[in-house]
């Protein structure tokens, strides 16, 4: 018997963010599994952002190749805003309302692998320390997104609105950014190693200890000198002519 009044129910909304978060999770983890599985039996001189051939399911992306001995081969990627561009952003905030994690919000942290969020809505979103290496970020909207320490490793970016965006610490090495929107973006301490920004926007991003070696920056017109020399071995990446003299490489 208690000695006080009855315990206060689980809310129905408590229980639903609970599973939304686990659900999407093991989702993403089983998708990631899988795709990479099938990665490894592709030609490695592949570009899989080449492959035009696609079939949207309802929160799949599928992409149809050929292995490495002619055989067709089927690779599913996890597509959690389906055909709405804004589902999934609004999915984060139904989580997240239920005030049941304080600890950090949905999705920041989560492991998705190959995710395809292709022209997803993503304004505001905490991805921080999230997993999204090789992941399809292509015209997705990315303003104002939580981006730190977030591993982006070969992700496609290419005409992606990052305008404000925080990347703080975050990994971009060998991602696709051109062209991308990068305006007044905080990307001190990035790592762009050998990543692809031509012609993106960089005008007012702060790349104060940012790695650029490697990285393309050619036709890259909306850089400043002294924002180039912020960050680390600036001098190892890729200019155009015109930027070199400037940068009196």
């Amino acid at each position: 018997m208690w000695k006080t009044a009855l315990p206060e129910p689980v809310r129905g909304t408590t229980v639903d963010g609970r599973l939304g978060d686990a659900f999407f999770d093991l989702t993403a983890i089983v998708h990631s599994i899988l795709y990479e599985y099938q990665r490894q039996k592709l030609d490695s001189s592949l570009n899989l952002n080449d492959i035009e051939a696609m079939q949207r399911r309802r929160y799949q992306m599928v992409r149809l190749a050929k292995d490495k001995q002619g055989q067709d081969l089927t690779l599913i990627q996890f597509a959690p805003s389906g055909e709405d561009s804004s589902y999934f952003r609004n999915y984060c905030h139904r989580i997240n309302a239920a005030g049941w994690n304080t600890s950090y919000f949905f999705p920041s942290h989560v492991r998705a692998i190959s995710i395809y969020l292709r022209a997803a809505d993503l304004r505001g979103v905490d991805l921080r320390g999230a997993n999204l290496s090789r992941a399809d970020l292509s015209r997705a909207k990315l303003s104002r997104a939580n981006l730190s320490t977030a591993n982006l490793r070969g992700a496609n970016l290419s005409r992606a609105d990052l305008t404000g965006a925080n990347a703080y610490g975050a990994d971009l090495t060998g991602a696709k950014i051109s062209p991308a929107n990068l305006f007044v973006a905080y990307l001190s301490t990035a790592d762009f190693r050998g990543a692809n920004l031509r012609k993106a926007n960089l005008k007012g991003a702060n790349l104060k200890g940012a790695k650029l070696r490697g990285a393309d920056l050619r036709n890259v017109k909306t850089i400043k000198p002294e924002q180039i020399k912020q960050a680390n071995h600036w001098e190892l990446a890729y200019f155009d002519e015109e930027m070199k003299v400037k940068l009196e490489l």
